[in-house]
């Protein structure tokens, strides 16, 4: 029974996403205390990985948009295909 809280973290995901048009992991922590940091990197990524969020950077300074703002981010724009 996760996928009620999978959805419910990627559309805090995708809220923060839009409200700050680039954002990072630690964005999202907090305004969704109750879950971790690395749970919240690892929905991330799964995101990434499905072309649903572009990142930029990687490790402690990655950056992540919605594709419809992926200007916003740097030249280093990583999509995983």
């Amino acid at each position: 029974m996760r996928y009620p809280i999978i959805m419910d973290i990627k559309e805090k995901i995708i809220t923060v996403a839009k409200a700050k048009k680039v954002f990072k992991a630690s964005d999202v922590r907090e305004r969704s205390p109750e879950f971790s940091r690395q749970y919240i990197s690892s929905i991330i990524s799964k995101m990434v990985d499905r072309g649903e969020l572009y990142r930029e950077g990687s490790g402690r300074w990655s950056t992540y948009a919605l594709p419809e703002y992926q200007d916003y981010l740097g030249h280093r724009i990583h999509k995983r295909l």
